[in-house]
């Protein structure tokens, strides 16, 4: 097999260079110009390029990159960018030319209002392109509206990134609106972005009609108990999200209550990030029952949630439970009888390839049990 080529600069002193080798060759794969500094010019000169080389190696074919990388699949940006945003709007009415690009990442590229109406523009005139990044810019609810609104008239985009944002519970309502009318969007990263639960409750609005979204990642805002009650209320209607994380959402104990009764009726939820909630024992007791019942989870993950004698009852649960294959139990507070209980369920269970223990001081005993129950 020949192996792939690559360029990867860290100035701009070989830019023209470059350049020039570019317009001769037709098969690099990719260019990756990440933290460079290129500058006005060299974006510019970047940009001319990009609309002659039109055959990258792999052209085509769905890889993802970085705005400021270009391959066959994708134009990526990686990096922090000086003093003018010109040379990321150049760079856009090129990606508006390469139709075949399928994925654009605008991770953490301190991001301009301009250059953010030329890609919702952009949005709407491309019907090629799946997947849309623009985590980690700190961007307010009002730079994001652009490109929210063009998802409305997109129907090819289906995974979309705005994660390390702050689109808080306006930006949720214009994205719950969207949610209502879209049909192709499957994944969907509102990770960190400080909402609170009146915007989670339009966002549960929403899952109540929608029947294209797959994943949700929701971890790490502010849903407390209301905003998962919320949620809760769109699982016992909701029969397409599979994936759904709430990692860091403060939950706690009555809000996992109420998903947890939702996973009584819910039988399409595979995977179920709750780490670090503070579910305590009550909560993962209501789980428990849960779980006796549900036979869609396949992956839990209830880390970090000082659950101690709580595990008596997730125990009795994997006894019956034959559907989860991964739990996640790290850094709790289970100890050496939690331990003990565990390894004995594990006995009885036929579906459970991996259980992470760590940080639970269960013991020796405990762990060559388990160790010997899991061979």
């Amino acid at each position: 097999m020949m192996k792939e080529k690559s360029i990867a600069t860290e100035s701009s002193e070989l830019l023209d260079d470059i350049i020039f080798a570019l317009g001769i060759n037709r098969t690099l794969s990719p260019i990756s110009t990440t933290d460079s500094n290129i500058g006005v010019d060299g974006a510019n000169k970047l940009a001319l390029i990009l609309q002659g080389n039109i055959k990258n190696k792999g052209q085509g074919d769905g890889h993802c990159g970085f705005f400021n990388e270009v391959d066959g699949g994708g134009i990526y940006n990686n990096g922090d960018h000086s003093d003018d945003d010109y040379h990321w709007n150049r760079l856009m009415s090129v990606y508006q030319l390469r139709t075949r690009i399928r994925c654009l990442t605008l991770f953490r590229s301190s991001l301009l209002p301009v250059t953010l109406h030329h890609l919702a523009y952009a949005l709407t005139k491309n019907q090629i392109i799946e997947d849309v990044d623009v985590s980690d810019n700190g961007l307010e609810v009002e730079y994001v509206v652009p490109l929210v609104a063009a998802l409305q008239t997109n129907h090819t985009i289906t995974h979309v990134n705005l994660a390390g944002n702050l689109i808080r519970n306006e930006g949720a309502q214009i994205i719950s609106l969207v949610l209502q009318a879209n049909s192709t969007i499957t994944h969907l990263n509102l990770s960190v972005n400080e909402i609170q639960s009146t915007g989670v409750a339009l966002l549960a609005s929403a899952l109540m009609v929608n029947h294209s979204l797959t994943h949700l990642d929701l971890g790490n805002n502010i849903l407390g108990v209301e905003g998962a009650k919320h949620l809760a209320s769109s699982l016992t209607v909701n029969q397409t999200l599979t994936n759904l994380n709430l990692e860091g959402s403060n939950c706690e104990c009555e809000g996992v209550k109420e998903i947890a009764s939702a996973l009584k009726v819910n039988q399409t939820i595979v995977e179920l990030n709750l780490r670090q909630n503070s579910i305590r024992n009550e909560g993962v007791e209501s789980l428990a029952l849960a779980l006796q019942t549900n036979q869609s989870i396949i992956t839990i993950n209830l880390s970090w949630n000082k659950i101690s004698a709580g595990a008596k009852g997730l125990a009795e649960a994997l006894m019956v439970n034959n559907t989860i294959a991964d739990i996640d139990l790290r850094y709790n507070k289970i100890g050496k009888e939690g331990g003990v209980e565990l390894a004995a369920a594990l006995k009885e269970n036929r579906t459970i390839s991996s259980i992470n223990l760590t940080g639970n001081h269960i013991g020796p005993e405990s762990i060559y049990e388990l160790a010997n129950t899991l061979m």
